[in-house]
C-alpha cells in the first residue's frame, strides 16, 4: 500500500500506527539489501566497467549516495568477511518479522567496524 504523505493525515490512529511500523521495517528490508549488493558490486568492481575509479564515486555520481552515507555502506562492504553472518542474520530477521536482536543491530557492526579501523590506523603510525 503505497501512501502519500497527504493521507497520513487522514489515517485513523491505529491505522498511522501500523503504517510508522510497516514503513520502518520496509525501510530496514531496504538498507540491508542495498548494503548486500554494494558488497556484492564491490566485489565484482563492476563501477569500473561504468567508467569509475571506485566505488565511492560511484555511489556520489550515479546513486546519489552523500558521502555520510556511503561511509555507513563502506564500513559494511570492506568488513564483511566479519558481517556477512551478522548481515544475513539481520536479513532473516527483518524478513521474517522480527527485530534483529542487539548482537545483529547496525549498531553494534559499526562499532566493530569503527574498532578495526581505529585499530588499523594505530598499527600504521
Amino acid at each position: 500500500m503505497t501512501t502519500s504523505l497527504q493521507s497520513f493525515a487522514d489515517l485513523s490512529d491505529g491505522d498511522l500506527l501500523a503504517t510508522v511500523h510497516r514503513l520502518a521495517i520496509d525501510e530496514r528490508r531496504a538498507t540491508a539489501s542495498l548494503i548486500a549488493s554494494l558488497a556484492e558490486l564491490d566485489e565484482r568492481r563492476l563501477y569500473l566497467a561504468e567508467g569509475y575509479s571506485s566505488l565511492f564515486t560511484y555511489c556520489r555520481d550515479v546513486l546519489g549516495l552523500s558521502e555520510r552515507t556511503f561511509k555507513h555502506a563502506k564500513a559494511f562492504v570492506d568488513s564483511r568477511s566479519l558481517t556477512q553472518k551478522g548481515l544475513a542474520d539481520y536479513v532473516s530477521q527483518v524478513r521474517g518479522g522480527t527485530f534483529p536482536e542487539e548482537r545483529n543491530s547496525f549498531g553494534e557492526s559499526f562499532a566493530l567496524s569503527r574498532r578495526c579501523a581505529r585499530r588499523k590506523r594505530e598499527l600504521s603510525h
